[in-house]
């Protein structure tokens, strides 16, 4: 049996900005952010970051930034 251990990464930081008017007036967004450790806030590079509900995800940079494209123009859920 598989287990999965969950990582509480405290810091973050998201960004959302609406794209502009598309197809079928849906409206999508694009989040942008940075993963950093709990302890010391050190960049966590290769972290992947999905928006729950979607098959969206991101994996960070060796400067643990993310850009999420055609997010939903709402409140989500994202998990690291």
């Amino acid at each position: 049996m598989r287990t999965r251990a969950l990582v509480w990464i405290p810091f973050l930081i998201v960004s959302f900005s609406l794209a502009g008017p598309s197809v079928a007036s849906a409206q999508t967004g694009i989040i942008t952010g940075a993963v950093a450790a709990r302890a010391g806030g050190q960049p966590i590079a290769g972290a992947v970051v999905t928006v729950e509900g979607t098959n969206l995800s991101a994996v960070t940079s060796a400067v643990g930034r993310f850009q999420i494209d055609r997010a939903p123009a709402s409140t989500v859920v994202l998990n690291v």
